[in-house]
């Protein structure tokens, strides 16, 4: 399918304004996209663990691999809970700085108007 001539033309200066804002905050959102990525990896192993724990520990009676495990899994979990923390966090000041430069962007437009 060919392009028509003055296809980028096509965006409405309202939707050129916004992604001319997020575009200078685009290395923060692929951070926050790989720790996104990261997090989903994260929760991989436990179905492995849970299995493993099922069909070898609990037969085998072995409280030490049971320990291991369970601490292993906390541990999963506990970094999943601060990866959580600090996508959000990263996501959230994103955000807000985009806004606020958008409104100023506005605001200085506006007041041209005058």
């Amino acid at each position: 399918m060919k392009k028509k001539k003055g296809a980028g033309k096509a965006l409405s200066p309202a939707l050129r304004l916004v992604l001319k804002e997020v575009r200078m905050y685009r290395w923060k959102i692929i951070l926050g996209g790989i720790l996104v990525l990261a997090g989903s990896l994260m929760l991989l192993p436990r179905p492995f663990a849970m299995g493993y724990v099922i069909d070898v520990v609990f037969p085998n009676k072995d409280v030490r691999m049971l320990l291991i495990a369970v601490g292993l899994l906390f541990l999963v979990h506990l970094l999943k809970a601060l990866q959580l923390f600090f996508v959000g966090v990263l996501f959230y000041k994103v955000n807000n700085k985009i806004i606020i430069d958008i409104r100023r962007v506005l605001f200085e437009k506006l007041c041209k108007i005058k």
